[in-house]
């Protein structure tokens, strides 16, 4: 149960309204940008796209799974999030402070109610591929990550934990961070924002798993998953923002 690995999916958002140094992508080409050596020029293009990472990751949930190709069990609201860019010869590092609350389902436990905090440092980076810029967050540092549940639904499960001494904490914990250091890649396709997120390293000319394949809409998909409601429970998705009147949100189930 990967119950706050998606902290990271909500920060990969930010990338999918900026430039990210569209401009001087095009007139430096990609065999330039590709080039490794060029790590200044690299990290300052992404910096077009990092400065908007906390406001991206408080503005919606973010699923969380078993594993990438399975259904939603749970979500996780960041409420609060700092960021700051360290930028110097040797450091080029984006660096993540984050706290909130989420739920998640299991057949042991039913729903459970938690709250997660953290801090992580991303060394991120990127490489152009047939016009896609697909960008690489890799964890360098992940220091003071909590993890508390709130409540747990099920009372035999309760009881069972204090007859066997299971610390729901601990184990919520060593999800977390297991999860956190596996990074994440955002994939952003042309210049009209067109961006998907998988966890881990996506090689290039590849694409994060999406259980549903969508064709012959031009409208921008904000969601693509399965999801789990049980009986007497709820999920929750977003939240998504209309910011222009005649626009709409529009849901295929």
């Amino acid at each position: 149960m990967s119950l706050a690995l998606m902290l990271v999916a909500a920060v990969t958002l930010s990338c999918s309204k900026e430039r990210l140094g569209a401009r001087a992508i095009s007139i430096l080409g990609p065999g330039v940008i590709n080039d490794p050596r060029n790590k200044s020029l690299r990290f300052d293009v992404l910096k077009f796209g990092l400065e908007e990472f906390c406001k991206e990751m408080t503005a919606r949930g973010a699923p969380l799974k078993l594993q990438d190709d399975q259904p939603v069990l749970g979500r996780f609201f960041a409420t609060n999030c700092q960021s700051r860019v360290i930028d110097d010869e040797h450091r080029k590092s984006i660096v993540v402070q984050y706290d909130g609350m989420g739920y998640a389902w299991t057949n042991v436990s039913q729903r459970i109610g938690f709250s997660s905090s953290g801090v992580i440092e991303y060394a991120p980076d990127f490489q152009m591929h047939e016009g896609a810029m697909y960008v690489y967050f890799r964890p360098k540092n992940i220091d003071s990550v909590q993890f508390e549940a709130k409540v747990v639904e099920s009372a035999l499960a309760r009881t069972g934990a204090a007859v066997l001494g299971i610390d729901f904490n601990a184990m919520g914990k060593n999800i977390v961070m297991s999860q956190l250091k596996r990074g994440f890649t955002v994939v952003r396709y042309n210049k009209t924002g067109e961006t998907e997120f998988g966890l881990g390293f996506i090689a290039t000319g590849q694409k994060p798993f999406k259980p549903f394949q969508i064709s012959g809409s031009d409208k921008r998909v904000l969601a693509n998953d399965r999801t789990e409601v049980h009986n007497n429970q709820h999920d929750f998705v977003g939240g998504f923002e209309v910011k222009k009147g005649g626009k709409a949100l529009y849901i295929t189930a």
